[in-house]
């Protein structure tokens, strides 16, 4: 017997709808991991470990390569996290004869610690990073070491390292937006082992620390942590999100830091969910990133009864990928990573997390670029897309009816009260159809459509929008007249009072009407 084809009945949003929340124009930000800028052990073709990172080495990362300045600055506004599992191993030269004028010779030079840095961030580096964000107009989260290299041996933080890239970066003149205290902390006893773990009342102490240093010297910026890593299926290992959000210190947290992949690639040996090509397109698998929310936004509400009168804690994914450990080879790098992503963004902008920072913007598998050639992947276009088509006033869809749960739905709406649907069809054999109730819309001004597909199939490197080849020139040449007719994107106008859409099986529609 022949399946019926699914079919979804909604009504747009009135203009005297409310929406159910606003979005920050940064919601949507990005990372650059401080490995792939210093040269580091980064994501690379082996599957070799050692304390969380690859074995491998990869060539310095080109902040200054015009390409990758061009393409950054057409995703902003934004952020740029700079921060990673490196981040906790490394030196700031920047501020040394700083801090030593200001405080007297440094009390920490004799003191025995864990570990030694493995590398240093220089004056140069530092600079350079700063003209990096100038020229792309993004704002910069700044991961500060709390690793072994910055703990004596009874594991108390050394504050001293970053004192003096603050009190420099304070001197200078540069501008960070947030700094954040440590990189998955709560990952230690899995990777350097249990005796190297940081209690969580140990981090507590400590982040009070860093948060009395952070107002003292860069009074501006946002205080953020513990970016702890969330995994599928068992959460939070070694959690110190819930005893941070109790404890004092919370009055110095500003957002609320997580990490979450829904999978792990090939090249980890730990793993609670593989990577497989069809393993996040069912509902379930999208929505498990709900279920960490949820306890993330109690851990929030909790540390809002301590803070300060109207200074909540936000919620910010400072992390976030298709896929553990630099991606899947051949899968996060192609379409089907899209599907997932765009459906990650559009769950998270309804449900109360205020930044997602996509791991990464560069590099490996999951990267928005290739970090060899800067050709865009199909991620690039889904993020780019995100940015220019859905507003920042979301809105709960009113669904009339539906025979289906595989056809995602996600509405928002600009200032200039344009609405705009975010359609994914995630069945792999079933094209699915809208219908829109447009009582009281008719006339509009038009309708634009941007239909994405993977070019051969879901593994498919390459993007199709409306049936066309996505290409740079796309996003080089974005809202002209030529660009809208190479691409098909014609704005019509339905004539009655129902319009209707089909979206085809692993596709992505956006509306936007005008």
């Amino acid at each position: 017997m022949k399946q019926k084809q699914p079919i979804i009945h909604i009504k747009l949003p009135r203009s005297i709808d409310k929406p159910v929340r606003f979005l920050h124009p940064h919601f949507l930000s990005y990372t650059i991991d401080i490995s792939l800028i210093l040269g580091g052990h980064w994501w690379g073709s082996s599957k070799k470990m050692h304390q969380g990172v690859a074995s491998d080495r990869v060539q310095a990362l080109d902040l200054l390569n015009p390409r990758l300045i061009d393409f950054t600055r057409q995703l902003g506004p934004a952020m740029i996290r700079i921060g990673g599992t490196e981040a906790d191993r490394l030196f700031y030269k920047p501020g040394e004869k700083l801090i030593q004028k200001l405080y007297s010779p440094l009390l920490s030079d004799n003191i025995q610690r864990k570990q030694s840095h493995e590398y240093q961030l220089t004056k140069e580096l530092w600079q350079t990073i700063h003209q990096f964000l100038d020229e792309t107009g993004m704002e910069l989260l700044f991961t500060i070491s709390a690793g072994l290299a910055d703990r004596d041996t009874d594991g108390k933080w050394i504050e001293t390292n970053a004192q003096k890239l603050l009190a420099y970066t304070a001197k200078k003149g540069y501008k960070v937006a947030a700094w954040e205290f440590g990189n998955e902390i709560n990952g230690f006893p899995f990777i350097y082992g249990w005796k190297h773990r940081v209690k969580p009342a140990q981090y507590i102490r400590d982040f009070a620390r860093f948060g009395h240093l952070v107002k003292g010297l860069t009074p501006d910026s946002l205080i953020v942590g513990p970016a702890s890593a969330v995994w599928p299926v068992i959460g939070e290992p070694y959690p110190i999100t819930r005893a941070l959000c109790k404890s004092p210190s919370v009055v110095f947290l500003d957002a609320l830091s997580w990490h979450y992949y829904p999978q792990q690639s090939s090249r980890g040996r730990v793993a609670t969910k593989r990577a497989k090509s069809y393993g996040l397109l069912n509902p379930r698998e999208l929505n498990q990133i709900l279920r960490w929310n949820t306890r993330m936004l109690n851990h929030i509400q909790r540390a809002n009864t301590i803070r300060p009168l109207l200074q909540s804690t936000q919620n910010w994914v400072t992390e976030t990928g298709h896929a553990l450990y630099g991606g899947e080879p051949g899968l996060s790098d192609t379409f089907a990573s899209a599907l997932w992503w765009l459906d990650e963004l559009g769950l998270l902008a309804r449900h109360g997390v205020d930044r997602v920072f996509r791991q990464s913007l560069i590099g490996s598998n999951y990267g928005l670029l290739d970090e060899t050639t800067l050709q865009l992947r199909p991620d690039y276009y889904a993020s780019f897309l995100w940015e220019r088509l859905m507003g920042n006033a979301v809105f709960v869809p009113r669904i009339i009816s539906s025979t289906s749960s595989k056809l995602r739905l996600y509405v928002h709406r600009d200032e200039d009260m344009r609405t705009s649907l975010l359609l994914i069809n995630i069945d792999r054999t079933h094209a699915a159809r809208l219908e829109i109730d447009l009582t009281g819309y008719v006339p509009l001004h038009g309708v634009d459509q941007y239909l994405l597909q993977g070019q051969g199939g879901l593994l498919s490197p390459t993007v199709l929008l409306n049936g066309i080849s996505l290409e740079e020139d796309f996003i080089l040449r974005w809202g002209k007249k030529k660009t809208r007719k190479q691409y098909n994107i014609e704005q019509l106008s339905p004539s009655t009072e129902q319009a209707t859409y089909q979206v085809p099986p692993l596709s992505v529609l956006f509306l936007v009407f005008q």
